[in-house]
């Protein structure tokens, strides 16, 4: 369960983790609260995997979750000129913007690249971003496709041959409005609305 800040539906504060066993049966529940994530601008959704480790509460004896560090990777999308997306859902959006100043090094990022990321809320706009990007692996290098096939034969049937090139015809000369073969009349100025 996320913190109420990021699902206000809740009625409920603080968050839940839930620790899942290795076939998935669940094993224990700790609750987080803001200040137990490690960067108070992370949102944590629902299902997410996260890192942490346990607190004890002096006052209440309680064992608490906290620095909640999310464990997200995805594949970079597309990159431009300043910015990019990354494949992840939040919310009803599939891919997550980033800005290139947020990568980490400097590095730049190409398509199928693996990356971790932390996801802010903006709460202007109210849409998330990715931050903190970290290249994990490098995606394939694009390979240059083959043409197609239809291209491959027709380029094999074209011949350099003078003989068979396409010629330009001429089907038959300009004519002058007196008949006169070329454009031998000779041009002038006239005025608007007098016919000569």
């Amino acid at each position: 369960r996320p913190l109420r800040s990021v699902d206000p539906s809740q009625t409920e504060y603080q968050g839940l983790i839930e620790l899942l066993e290795e076939d998935g049966t669940k094993c224990q529940n700790y609750s987080f609260g803001i200040v137990g994530m490690a960067n108070k601008a992370d949102c944590l959704q629902k299902g997410e995997m996260v890192k942490f480790q346990l607190c004890t509460v002096a006052q209440t004896g309680q064992k608490m979750a906290c620095n909640v560090v999310p464990q997200r990777k995805a594949l970079v999308e597309c990159v431009k000129d300043q910015f990019g997306f990354i494949t992840y859902e939040v919310g009803e959006s599939k891919k997550l913007f980033f800005h290139v100043k947020e990568v980490h090094d400097g590095l730049e990022l190409q398509t199928g690249d693996e990356v971790e990321f932390s996801v802010i809320l903006n709460q202007r706009t109210g849409k998330c971003s990715a931050c903190n990007v970290r290249r994990v692996s490098e995606g394939p290098k694009p390979v240059a496709t083959p043409r197609p096939d239809r291209l491959v034969n027709r380029l094999k049937s074209i011949t350099l041959d003078d003989a068979s090139a396409p010629r330009l015809v001429i089907v038959r000369q300009p004519r002058g409005p007196d008949n006169s073969k070329g454009f031998n009349v000779e041009r002038k100025t006239r005025q608007p609305g007098v016919i000569d």
